[in-house]
């Protein structure tokens, strides 16, 4: 399961299995997180993906 969060707020701007970029996920929201409007820049953000295995 990938789970991306704003880093500012750490609101989840997306969970799911499949992988989404970070530009697609700033897109989804016009480029600002929806709870604290910090900017999403794809650019130079520090992603860290952790694979959970299904139960």
């Amino acid at each position: 399961m990938e789970i991306v969060l704003c880093s500012q707020c750490g609101h989840v701007l997306h969970k799911g299995d499949e992988l989404v970029t970070p530009k697609d996920i700033a897109k989804k929201y016009n480029g600002r997180c929806p709870k604290c409007l910090n900017p999403l820049n794809a650019k130079g953000t520090k992603i860290q993906i952790i694979s959970k295995g299904r139960r």
